[in-house]
């Protein structure tokens, strides 16, 4: 009977574990969807009208996230993580495109510098849904940890007193032949 309860205590934990990273999940996809994920749609844009676009709702994003400042790791951020610097050059492109968006759309300047800023592109990420997850989302996270380390005592429990009823089974039929043979 032991073991039935170790196993209900192991399905509620699993599925703990499963609706808290199912939760998890959505939320750190929300972050990046309405941060990094605006900059991912504004590369290869022809247009610094559409650029200027995504660039802001980029910006919308990481205020809405709170991702404005700090460092977006706890322990081992370096100065590229720096959500400062990260806003500071999101503004840097932003005020590049609306520079742009100034000039004749024909003109060789314009061209360069479209094909300038959407190269850069690649190599600006905002950092917000690691942000997020490491410091709003961290009780999540925390939780989510805590209930795979119960699923997995449950699970060593459970088979432990799996074996141990196997071993009383043993014994039980052990004394019996030995009854029989007396």
């Amino acid at each position: 009977m032991e073991n039935w309860k170790w196993g209900r205590i192991f399905l509620s934990l699993l599925a703990s574990v499963v609706a808290l990273n199912l939760v998890s999940s959505y939320l750190t996809n929300r972050v990046y969807a309405d941060t990094t994920g605006w900059v991912d749609a504004a590369i290869d844009a022809k247009d610094t009208r559409v650029i200027i676009e995504k660039l802001e709702n980029a910006k919308k994003g990481m205020e809405r996230w709170g991702a404005t400042s700090g460092n977006a790791y706890l322990l081992f951020g370096g100065p590229e993580s720096d959500l400062g610097e990260v806003n500071k050059n999101l503004e840097t492109y932003l005020a590049r495109a609306k520079e742009l968006d100034g000039l004749e759309k024909t003109s060789k300047e314009y061209q360069e510098g479209l094909a300038d800023l959407n190269e850069s592109f690649y190599s600006l990420y905002l950092y917000a849904d690691d942000y997020w997850l490491r410091h709003n989302g961290l009780i999540l996270l925390i939780l989510t940890r805590l209930a795979e380390l119960g699923a997995i005592i449950s699970c060593i429990a459970m088979f432990g007193y799996h074996i141990s009823g196997n071993q009383k089974l043993l014994k039980q039929a052990v004394n019996t032949e030995q009854k029989k043979s007396s």
